[in-house]
């Protein structure tokens, strides 16, 4: 038995079933408690699918109203930047941030899942090397946008990560009885919905690189000064 805080261990007969052997009943400790309803409540244990589904949605709209927010900080001040001449230091590292942030973040995600389903399953720290996955690539993605400008930053990591995220799908599909079409006809919900989900994040990247391919950021015309007037000298 795997307690939240500790570990303990029932020793069960092998043929009866019976409980030949577990741990005494004792309260956990105040530290372990906290702990254990925190986690709970991160982790929505007390929650049914439909529920859990609200707070994912939930969890999504609040994401994109903190990356929406980062994003119109540099726009509103695209304009000082176009009349400096140049783009302050702390500009560009927010750019750089939003970058690595919002489209790095679900580049190192799909990395992690990818690792998960190809490394070997007798590799020595395997758990590690999937952690690991994850970090690597979202340092990578933080370090990309300083060589490459904003506008090439943000298509290459929007398209990178719809092309890993419809991948994992498609590995799948390679597999035995884990693939979108299998999961459907068995009816695995936990599995199809999985894989339907990674296909509507890599639809909701593509189209966001799409979107910003075809936008054109429009041209300030300066204004023509009027002339100085001439006085007029009366003779």
């Amino acid at each position: 038995m795997l307690q939240r805080g500790g570990a303990e261990r029932l020793l069960f007969d092998g043929v009866s079933g019976a409980a030949l052997e577990q741990p005494a009943d004792s309260a956990p400790a105040v530290a372990s408690a906290v702990y254990n309803v925190f986690s709970s409540l991160h982790l929505i244990r007390f929650a049914g699918p439909p529920l859990r589904w609200l707070f994912f949605v939930s969890g999504l709209l609040g994401t994109a109203m903190i990356a929406t927010g980062l994003v119109l900080w540099v726009v509103k001040r695209l304009p000082q930047r176009i009349k400096a001449g140049h783009t302050p230091l702390g500009h560009r590292l927010v750019e750089v941030l939003n970058v690595g942030t919002i489209a790095g973040l679900p580049c190192a995600i799909a990395a992690y899942f990818l690792a998960n389903r190809l490394l070997p399953a007798q590799m020595p720290g395997r758990l590690d090397w999937e952690i690991n996955a994850f970090f690597l690539v979202w340092a990578l993605c933080l370090l990309h946008p300083l060589l490459r400008t904003s506008r090439q930053a943000w298509l290459e990591q929007l398209a990178l990560g719809a092309a890993l995220f419809v991948s994992l799908p498609l590995l799948g599909l390679l597999t035995a009885h884990s693939g979108l079409f299998s999961s459907l006809g068995r009816a695995d919900w936990l599995l199809a919905g999985m894989d339907l989900t990674l296909l509507a994040t890599a639809t909701g990247l593509a189209f966001a690189a799409w979107k910003l391919a075809r936008h054109k950021p429009p041209v300030r015309v300066a204004r023509p000064r009027p002339a100085p007037r001439q006085k007029e000298v009366a003779l």
